[in-house]
């Protein structure tokens, strides 16, 4: 190999290296949704709807209500993600057409291996990235479905 082709190689790797840490560092960083996002809690019959935070970091997704304690899931515990679009009149104008809700439900493993589940809420501008983002982050596919 000439002189300059080494060099020119080694100046490349060097970029190479010096671009791809920053892009690793930034996805690792935790993303939080904090006011965009309710969860839905099945107690027999009812149902609570309270707001909450999704955290996503390197290894967990952490649901954390405003009050009360956090459940913490591990995506390696993470068995399905469903989004779901469901639609619903809408009640002041429902000559425009059906509004739809954003859902995303993730079925998970708990610590005693017990199958236990999360559902979320959505607003339409934070959806598309809270689905990126536990795809990337989990590594599982998210099954898409558009309900009525």
């Amino acid at each position: 190999m000439t002189r300059a082709l080494t060099l020119t190689l080694t100046l490349a790797l060097t970029l190479a290296a010096s671009l791809a840490a920053p892009l690793a560092a930034q996805s690792a960083a935790p993303v939080t949704f904090k006011d965009d996002v309710r969860q839905y809690l099945m107690r027999g019959e009812d149902t609570d709807r309270r707001d909450v935070s999704l955290i996503f970091d390197a290894a967990h997704l952490v649901v954390q209500p405003r009050k009360g304690d956090p459940t913490i899931i591990l995506y390696a515990n993470i068995t399905t993600i469903t989004y779901d679009r469901r639609a619903k009149v809408r009640k002041m104008n429902p000559r425009m057409g059906a509004a739809l809700d954003h859902f995303l439900t993730v079925q998970f493993k708990d610590a005693s291996g017990r199958g236990d589940f999360v559902e979320v809420e959505m607003e339409k501008g934070v959806a598309p990235r809270i689905v990126a983002i536990i795809e990337a982050r989990s590594g599982k596919p998210v099954a898409r479905a558009v309900g009525g």
